[in-house]
């Protein structure tokens, strides 16, 4: 269980195994890893976090404006595990040469396209697929960035666990200004998670040298 297993790491012990396997670690928060071959899966300190079994992704949310606001309703659509396509976006939203005079690669030098667009005047995207994860002990909750891709608009995720059956994925708000807030609650919130020897770590180092 996802949630025994981050509890059983003190944070004296966390932070110098954060230290050792590269991983930025303060008080009692700590970035994860992100795998190479999917942009949600995430691992730290013996634990991995799957988000592919979370939702039948991509997700689709229309939100209304205020009273006498145009347009009437905000749409936005999110997917954490590939880049969200929306055709009628053009460029906007498609890729991340869409934001003007930026060309962002990942490390294998393909575009990372984009985690959210949204549709309100007209198409934003609403953060790059090069998703930041934090794991925050204290609160047993796991906050995922993503970050602009110079439109100056970010998404954040922030996934927790409670008793529920039915994990439900929602937008909260946008607060500050253009940053996108969503929240996936739930037992399964933080979907496919393994701990130790069964934790799949497809890149390096494995497991078993930090």
């Amino acid at each position: 269980h996802s949630t025994r297993a981050m509890a059983r790491l003190t944070s004296a012990v966390a932070v110098v195994v954060a230290v050792a396997a590269g991983m930025a670690a303060v008080g009692g928060a700590y970035q994860l890893r992100v795998s190479p071959d999917s942009p949600c899966i995430f691992a730290g300190n013996g634990s991995c976090f799957d988000l592919s079994t979370v939702a039948d992704w991509p997700m689709k949310f229309t939100v209304p404006s205020l009273p006498g606001q145009t347009p009437s309703k905000y749409e936005y659509w999110f997917n954490p595990c590939g880049p969200v396509n929306v055709p009628a976006a053009g460029g906007a939203c498609t890729e991340a040469h869409g934001v003007a005079r930026h060309n962002r690669t990942t490390p294998r030098g393909d575009d990372p396209g984009v985690a959210l667009c949204q549709l309100a005047d007209r198409y934003y995207q609403g953060g790059l697929l090069e998703p930041i994860a934090v794991w925050r002990d204290f609160e047993q909750t796991l906050q995922v960035t993503y970050p602009y891709g110079g439109a100056w608009r970010n998404t954040v995720v922030t996934i927790s666990e409670n008793s529920a059956d039915n994990v439900t994925v929602k937008m909260t708000g946008e607060a500050p200004g253009m940053q996108y807030n969503l929240e996936i609650v739930g037992k399964g919130a933080f979907g496919r998670t393994q701990w130790g020897p069964k934790c799949p770590w497809p890149w390096s180092p494995p497991a078993e040298e930090l």
